[in-house]
């Protein structure tokens, strides 16, 4: 190989290497985009879901939604700081909003003329617990991201412990460095002095 052809391949290496970041930013770019697209529209979903709640004739129907709307809040907020949470915000916006105002719009548009006793008392029962168990699928998303740092923070912990392993130095003995805590301690003079 001649100097120029080295030249050549060098500038290709460089040129791939400021393509790849330059993609990899790019990507980041777009994921922070769709989030924002998401928070929004998932703000705008909650916000109609308020409206209809208030056309609601059973209170405790209003605050059962009252409930999930605020869930969907604190989602959407702690989503703001949490990029990574992307794939639950869409199933939020895209999924369960849609079909929690699709509920609520029919059962608005429900004629109970029609419906007598038991039918009225399985709708009822029927939507109790679409809300009941959409308030406790809320409730592990918001858990689910808020539980993520500490995930990391745990692989953080695995990852160093490995190092130090590979590097032979020897686990840490909380008995050993108590005994040892105790002698040191036990050979100090006394000062005179108490310590608070």
């Amino acid at each position: 190989m001649d100097v120029g052809q080295i030249i050549f391949i060098g500038i290709c290496v460089v040129g791939i290497f400021i393509a790849s970041v330059f993609c990899l930013d790019s990507c980041g770019f777009v994921e922070r985009l769709r989030m924002a697209h998401m928070i929004k529209t998932g703000r705008k979903r909650i916000r109609r879901l308020g409206s209809l709640r208030e056309k609601l004739p059973d209170a405790v129907w209003r605050e059962q939604l009252k409930k999930l709307e605020e869930s969907a809040e604190a989602i959407l907020d702690t989503a703001v700081q949490s990029p990574q949470a992307l794939e639950i915000v869409e199933r939020l916006v895209e999924d369960f909003l849609p079909a929690l105002t699709e509920l609520v719009e029919s059962y608005g548009g429900l004629d109970r003329r029609t419906l007598f006793g038991d039918e009225i008392r399985a709708v009822n029962r029927g939507i109790e617990d679409v809300l009941t168990r959409m308030q406790a699928v809320f409730e592990d998303m918001l858990d689910r991201l808020n539980r993520k740092p500490v995930t990391d923070f745990s692989k953080q912990v695995n990852f160093v412990n490995r190092m130090m392993d590979r590097a032979g130095l020897p686990e840490a003995d909380p008995a050993r460095e108590t005994d040892g805590a105790q002698r040191q301690s036990s050979h100090a003079e006394p000062s005179g002095k108490e310590e608070i």
